[in-house]
């Protein structure tokens, strides 16, 4: 059983990488307003607007390959820590009321898979966070580029004006994630929801391994009592 302080601080590691990467975003995304000032006269604006969407997305697409491999490894490590902290917190009582030695979650086959489930769902859970991040970021781009376009045509302000206002409005909210159902979250929040949630269930379910392996049938969430 994991207590509620013990996620304080876990996941900073893993969203500093995200947060790394909601930066380049922000940076790559203000270079490509400012440079799109020195076409302002161009017959093909709208094309060239475009051009900058595939370009933005095909160099997010290599930051997020880039972090991937660290990314797993560190929710790999989370986890992991997650399930060894729930079961020394554990073990006292399976040990009384089991009939044979318990052993360690890294040496319980079915725990084993337990977490290996756990992790590639978590993996998956991110990747579906970085598309989502990607297409959102795309359309964000497309967005500002028509208002500042708008704003300077409609003489309400200057290109560098509205450059500025709309970016400072861009950094403030950061990157947004939009779920299926209409609810947004920064991309901060997204991913220390997702993991907390996944150490939390993964401990459950590495829980779950030894509670069916020991046959207990009764367990009392209040005093993690356990009755066979």
């Amino acid at each position: 059983m994991l207590r509620p302080d013990y996620f304080y601080g876990k996941t900073d590691k893993l969203v500093e990488m995200y947060q790394d990467l909601e930066n380049w975003i922000i940076s790559d995304i203000a270079t490509r307003l400012i440079k799109s000032g020195e076409l302002s006269g161009t017959a093909d604006r709208e094309l060239w607007k475009l051009q900058q969407m595939g370009l933005h997305n095909t160099e997010i697409v290599k930051r997020i390959s880039e972090m991937s491999g660290k990314s797993r490894n560190e929710v790999r490590r989370l986890l992991r820590d997650s399930v060894m902290t729930s079961f020394s917190d554990d073990k006292e009582v399976l040990t009384q009321i089991s009939a044979s030695d318990i052993i360690s979650p890294l040496k319980n086959n079915m725990a084993i898979l337990a977490m290996n489930a756990e992790l590639i769902k978590t993996s998956g859970e991110l990747d579906n966070l970085t598309k989502t991040t990607i297409n959102q970021t795309q359309k964000d781009l497309l967005n500002m580029l028509n208002e500042v376009d708008y704003r300077v045509a409609s003489g309400m302000q200057s290109y560098s004006s509205a450059v500025c206002e709309i970016l400072d409005r861009y950094a403030e909210s950061g990157v947004m994630v939009e779920y299926p159902t209409g609810t947004k979250r920064s991309l901060e929040a997204a991913v220390r929801c997702c993991i907390v949630t996944s150490m939390n269930q993964t401990a459950a379910q590495v829980t779950n391994v030894y509670i069916a392996q020991n046959k207990i049938e009764y367990v009392c969430a209040y005093c993690r009592y356990y009755c066979t």
